[in-house]
């Protein structure tokens, strides 16, 4: 995706319906944390200004809806959206560049890139109901796995090897749970919206 410029923004949608149990935590913990750090790591930069609002108290105690907008170091804008209120369960993400962007379904595999062509579309009605440009877009599918069975499978082969390096390091996760606490502090959780 270098080639398509510069990073402007990274959007992340992972919502289902609820849980059915009482999971001891929100939304943003059980489920906005995955895409708070997959937001980090497909970037290569840090969240710096995240502000957080959520829905409560709609199918269990705590948040059962948040949705986090924000920035991060590269001057990159970045939101996700976690959900337990959503009939259909949706894992997604879709990066924008100067040039054109990347939708990646994480449930499908499926990947679909659409670049900016520079050729001008000539015919005139056209252009001004679909814009000055054309676009190109390419959809690919990619094999998919579990997540779930992928974390214990890199478990199981980093504690049957003493080999860690391949796993996150405990400072990346103590700074994701800092994050999140941080948004709780910052926003008062109360029936419906804060």
């Amino acid at each position: 995706a270098k080639h398509m410029g510069r990073l402007l923004k990274i959007s992340t949608r992972r919502l289902g319906p609820p849980p059915g149990r009482d999971m001891g935590a929100g939304v943003l913990l059980d489920l906005g944390i995955h895409d708070l750090d997959l937001v980090q790591w497909t970037s290569g930069a840090t969240i710096v200004s995240p502000i957080a609002h959520f829905v409560s108290r709609v199918v269990s105690d705590r948040d059962d809806l948040a949705i986090v907008p924000g920035a991060m170091t590269s001057g990159a804008l970045f939101q996700t959206e976690s959900s337990w209120v959503s009939p259909t369960k949706e894992r997604s993400i879709e990066l924008v560049f100067t040039s054109g962007t990347v939708s990646l379904n994480l449930l499908s595999g499926e990947v679909a890139v659409t670049e900016q062509v520079g050729r001008e579309i000539e015919w005139e009605a056209v252009r001004d109901f679909f814009g000055a440009g054309r676009a190109k877009s390419l959809v690919y599918g990619v094999k998919t796995v579990e997540p779930l069975v992928a974390q214990h499978r890199a478990m199981c082969h980093a504690v049957s090897t003493k080999n860690w390096s391949h796993l996150p390091g405990i400072g990346e996760s103590i700074d994701l749970i800092r994050l999140i606490e941080g948004l709780y502090k910052n926003s008062r959780l109360r029936d419906g919206v804060s």
